[in-house]
This record gives C-alpha cells, structure tokens and sequence, in this order.
C-alpha cells in the first residue's frame, strides 16, 4: 500500500478534512494496518472539524470511528482512499 501525496482525493469533504483523513490514512500505514486505531492526541484538529458549508463531518459521514481517546478510519474510508491512491 502507498501513502496520500495528492489532494483532493474526492471524500466529499472540505479540503483540510480530505488532508486531515489523509494523515491519519498515512499514520496507520506506518503501523501496516490502514484500520488501526490511533491516539486522538495530536491529530489534526480538522479530522473532528464540521463543514461550515455543509455542516458535515468525517465522523457523522461514517469516515471516522472514534473511542475513547483513539480514533480510526472506517472500511468505507480507507477504500475510498485506496481507490484515490491507485489512480495517482
């Protein structure tokens, strides 16, 4: 698997939620597990943010799964950007 280096993937986001999504799709690559939970603390704030426009979020979009003090991306996520990364 490869990592995010383009932008917009096509989430249907606002741009800093595609980045923020991306990040932690970047994150848990490195642990070699793209749905691994990761530590909320220090993540991009903009992964919990709300489109001012659309009034959306990664989480009420079904992007993101957050519990407790970690925060994962869902199987729907991570095969939108898996789909993303093949086509860079």
């Amino acid at each position: 698997m490869q990592k995010v280096t383009k932008m917009p993937i096509g989430l249907g986001m606002h741009l800093e939620q595609e980045i923020a999504a991306c990040q932690l799709y970047n994150a848990a690559l490195e642990t070699g597990d793209p749905l691994a939970w990761m530590p909320i603390e220090g993540r991009n704030p903009d992964l919990f943010s709300i489109n001012p426009e659309t009034r959306l979020s990664l989480l009420s979009s079904g992007l993101i799964e957050v519990s407790g003090d970690v925060v994962r991306l869902t199987s729907k996520a991570v095969s939108l950007i898996e789909k993303f990364v093949a086509e860079q």
